[in-house]
């Protein structure tokens, strides 16, 4: 049997996954278990599609300026989600 400490510690570390992917904590529950959504890889397998789109964009348009602002867009929100998946880590 657990001890009073050891059920409140279950219960916080229920509350804070509930938080933080309730969809994860919901398959539990049901019984049918699913990856946590930081093994998602599809966000950043379309970000390098639309960065290859892009870079051939500018290749093909020989630099028109509204390619490259295409490129760098894809290029910061790649670098956006990549520190977000750092903090959510820490």
């Amino acid at each position: 049997m657990l001890s009073e400490r050891d059920r409140q510690v279950l219960t916080q570390l229920e509350i804070m996954l509930t938080a933080s992917d309730p969809r994860f904590v919901d398959a539990l529950r049901s019984g049918k278990p699913r990856p946590p959504r930081e093994y998602n890889r599809l966000g950043t397998i379309l970000l390098i599609i639309a960065g290859l789109a892009a870079f051939t964009g500018i290749i093909l348009s020989k630099g028109h300026p509204a390619a490259v602002v295409a490129l760098l867009a894809v290029c910061l929100s790649a670098v956006v989600r990549f520190v977000q998946r750092r903090f959510d880590k820490a």
